[in-house]
């Protein structure tokens, strides 16, 4: 195999191999990012095994960097790396200052003689934002807060106010009915009993019309039923006065909606309760929208555009819930955590 037996661990056969990445010797992984980001820390997931997923798993690993494909950076160094089992991963700090375009995973030492990964996934900061963004895989993508309109973080919150203060330089507070604080799996959320809860603002500081906007959230279904995620708008419908985030859990869509016929919808969308996503949207004007599932982008299936425009009263009200009129088969039965609304496109 690629690696050879050392009396303990397996070590790179560089007898019968000559695999090199940086420096180092070893079978390698190369990742390519659309721009430069400073690298905070991954997630190593071993790859399934009905037998013992540890038997192929790395034990030491360096990771490299580079902005032209060669004159390799290295990284960080892992030895005796934590061996997991399946469905289970382990983290490892880089806390990179400088950012790169490629990173390179080099495997130098092993359980056996051939090594597996089932997946990696980067946590990373843009260059030239504060933002933490996510490069490959999404688990904790937190945007940054230029043009932030609204902000709303359960973290760091004892008891729930009866108006949650908006963590952005506005003052778009947000008066709670019957939410509660939520810490499943380590994470301070809003908590939702799907019957009659909901968080809205009155007024959000948002241009009047066609208004380009950007929104950004961690959800949890606690039972997966036709949702509306949020809605912007007044709480009675006049032409193309409210756009909303649906999700259709009979016929599996995920779609963002303008009252009056407008929408762009992502089909084959199956989400399962229990489990955390994160969930981005872009709203253009006049445009078709994108909708990014965990970090990656959802093939637009269907895109209604009658060509009217959204047309929404500036300073408009916000609900996280459900939809403006309220309606009991809307209410979000689940936990939310980091939402966040952009009066910009982002670039998830």
């Amino acid at each position: 195999g690629d690696y050879v037996s050392d009396g303990t661990n397996f070590v790179y056969n560089t007898g019968s191999y000559n695999d090199n990445l940086g420096g180092f010797n070893g079978a390698w992984l190369k990742l390519q990012v659309p721009s430069k980001i400073r690298l905070s820390h991954f997630d190593i997931y071993p790859r399934n095994s009905s037998v013992n997923p540890q038997a192929t798993q790395p034990l030491d690993m360096s990771i490299v960097g580079s902005n032209v494909d060669g004159d390799w950076t290295t990284l960080q160094t892992f030895t005796n790396m934590t061996q997991s089992m399946n469905g289970n991963h382990a983290t490892y700090t880089i806390n990179a200052t400088t950012g790169y375009k490629y990173f390179g995973f080099v495997i130098t030492k092993t359980n056996s003689s051939t090594v597996q990964i089932g997946e990696i996934k980067l946590y990373a900061h843009e260059e030239g934002d504060s933002s933490l963004d996510t490069a490959l895989k999404s688990v904790y993508n937190v945007p940054g807060t230029q043009q932030l309109e609204v902000y709303y973080d359960a973290k760091g919150l004892a008891t729930m106010p009866s108006t949650v203060t908006d963590l952005s330089p506005n003052s778009n507070g947000g008066s709670v009915t019957g939410a509660t604080l939520d810490t499943t799996d380590g994470i301070e959320s809003f908590k939702f009993d799907g019957l009659d809860d909901s968080i809205s603002a009155t007024s959000i500081g948002n241009s009047v019309g066609d208004w380009t906007h950007s929104s950004s959230f961690w959800f949890k279904f606690d039972v997966v039923e036709t949702v509306h995620f949020y809605s912007i708008g007044p709480n009675a419908v006049s032409g193309q006065n409210i756009t909303a985030l649906y999700y259709d859990a009979v016929s599996n869509f995920l779609q963002t909606s303008v009252s009056g016929g407008v929408y762009t919808r992502c089909e084959n969308v199956t989400l399962l309760s229990n489990n955390w996503y994160q969930l981005t949207t872009v709203k253009r004007t006049n445009a078709q929208d994108s909708i990014y599932l965990n970090g990656n982008e959802l093939p637009v299936t269907v895109y209604a555009n009658t060509g009217l425009q959204m047309s929404l009263p500036a300073n408009t009200s916000l609900n996280i819930g459900t939809r403006p009129d309220q309606s009991s088969v809307a209410f979000f039965d689940g936990s939310i955590a980091n939402f966040r609304l952009f009066s910009k496109a982002l670039n998830a």
